[in-house]
């Protein structure tokens, strides 16, 4: 294979690769804002696939500007189109996933849902359950769980806690308190964290953090 062979053969992979990398930065955006129930591989495929197809109608031009100023005659800089490409495709997936999130946002703002339903028309809530719906907002919050043999777990549920997919519901405190007979939440020195398993919960009450 000659040099140039070598050199047309990067070029079909690096272009194939601006057009499919976006859509699964896109996708990875949009799961670590919201994480969404897991998908079959095909269906979270044609979901990268469709973003990459926004990704390359919303920046084409952009692309074309590039390549042909990195191709006119007399100034030929084939490196730096690939690195101003790349830049465009990590730079334009950031913006559209934070774009799409912000839509998803406005979309349940209250002035939205009010003037939807002066239009009669429905509102789908990006979350699928409660429990996501909760635990994406990742506020500090001090939780009282209930478990469902009644015993009861006080903590504390903030950035170095963790809870599930919406399939799987266990969650992980990140500090234990036991409540005295005043009332009075003290931490317990000796714990490093508690996790609860799927199925064992029955409530959990959030109370603000001061």
């Amino acid at each position: 294979m000659s040099l140039l062979d070598k050199f047309n053969s990067f070029s079909y992979v690096f272009y194939i690769g601006l057009f499919v990398l976006p859509g699964f930065l896109i996708k990875s955006i949009l799961s670590a804002a919201a994480p969404a129930k897991k998908e079959r591989d095909m269906s979270y495929f044609l979901s990268c696939l469709f973003y990459s197809l926004i990704n390359c109608a919303a920046w084409s031009w952009m692309y074309y500007a590039v390549y042909h100023w990195a191709t006119t005659p007399g100034r030929q800089h084939p490196v730096l189109f690939w690195i101003f490409s790349i830049l465009i495709t990590l730079a334009g997936s950031l913006v559209i996933g934070l774009l799409i999130i912000l839509a998803k946002n406005l979309k349940q703002s209250k002035w939205a849902v009010k003037w939807l339903d002066k239009l009669d028309l429905n509102t789908v809530h990006p979350f699928q359950t409660a429990w996501e719906f909760i635990f994406s907002k990742r506020k500090t919050n001090w939780v009282e769980i209930t478990l469902k043999d009644g015993s009861k777990i006080f903590g504390l549920y903030a950035c170095n806690s963790f809870t599930s997919d919406s399939d799987e519901r266990d969650i992980f405190i990140e500090k234990r308190y036991d409540v005295d007979d005043k009332g009075e939440w003290v931490e317990d020195a000796g714990s490093d964290g508690v996790y609860i398993s799927t199925g064992q919960i029955k409530t959990i009450e959030f109370l603000k953090y001061e």
